[in-house]
């Protein structure tokens, strides 16, 4: 769970220096600045993409079968699909990175950041983790 929790700062972390780089663009007038800031975007939102990945197949693999075998569905089956999504409208940004003015991608990355973020649940309101406490406190084993 520490190792989920640590992947979640790092994801965080990723995010707001995209975040950064995307407002920046937005800003910023001249052109060779801008078009600096974009590609140090791109190379965050990369990197992101590949981070989110490994994690979430943690979460996917381990976690959420491991909830699922407890008999809660809901949280596991939420944000599979909310992961999911996030993860294709990163492909697409990606894909379409070229192709669109260096403006709109920004505020597509702005949009994509603020939907990790909702992911990403800071420590004292993971669901996650408190599904877990309960199960390891053997609170959920009284109930099957």
């Amino acid at each position: 769970m520490d190792l989920l929790l640590r992947e979640n700062t790092e994801i965080l972390k990723l995010v707001e220096v995209m975040s950064l780089y995307s407002n920046t663009v937005l800003s910023t007038s001249d052109l060779e600045e801008k078009e600096n800031r974009f590609n140090n975007a791109l190379t965050i939102l990369s990197k992101l993409k590949q981070y989110i990945r490994l994690h979430y197949r943690k979460n996917q693999m381990v976690l959420f079968l491991y909830l699922e075998r407890r008999g809660i569905y809901a949280i596991p089956r939420v944000l599979w699909g909310r992961e999911d999504q996030a993860l294709k409208k990163i492909r697409e940004i990606l894909q379409k990175a070229n192709k669109l003015d260096p403006d709109e991608t920004a505020k597509k990355m702005l949009e994509i950041s603020n939907e990790i973020n909702d992911l990403v649940f800071p420590r004292k309101q993971d669901p996650l983790s408190r599904c877990l406490d309960i199960t390891e406190r053997g609170r959920m084993d009284s109930y099957s």
